[in-house]
């Protein structure tokens, strides 16, 4: 009796362990499908003077760059907590850079030059091709 007990709870367990990572697994697959080829700006509005540089960077390779700049997707954590979430945002500013593959590129933190923002982004857009 105690041997089925323990089957029993054996199973229940693995059973829960094997749901519970298919629903992050699907999670994550339908964030990179919402946001697939683009720029995603994670912002904390409260705290703007932080994201100079970022808007700077984004603003020059626009014009560097008109047709090669995904669409540009602008976040902040009051309004999508739960995209902060599902892309494990930390601190902010941050920007993804997404493809059909998934996140191709990345980079976050206040302390970040233009110069590196814009490296970042590029690296990231040749990569597609």
């Amino acid at each position: 009796m105690k041997q089925k007990t323990f089957l029993y709870s054996i199973l229940a367990f693995f059973s829960l362990m094997l749901t519970s990572c298919s629903s992050l697994h699907l999670d994550e697959a339908s964030i990179l499908d919402k946001y697939k080829n683009k720029l995603i700006f994670f912002s904390n509005e409260s705290n703007y003077m932080n994201e100079i540089e970022y808007y700077d960077a984004l603003l020059e390779l626009d014009d560097e760059y008109p047709s090669d700049i995904p669409d540009l997707k602008t976040l902040t954590a009051a309004d999508n907590n739960h995209d902060f979430e599902s892309f494990h945002i930390k601190k902010t500013p941050a920007i993804y850079i997404t493809s059909e593959k998934g996140v191709i590129g990345q980079i976050s933190g206040s302390s970040v030059s233009k110069r590196d923002i814009k490296k970042t982004i590029t690296k990231a857009l040749e990569s597609k091709h």
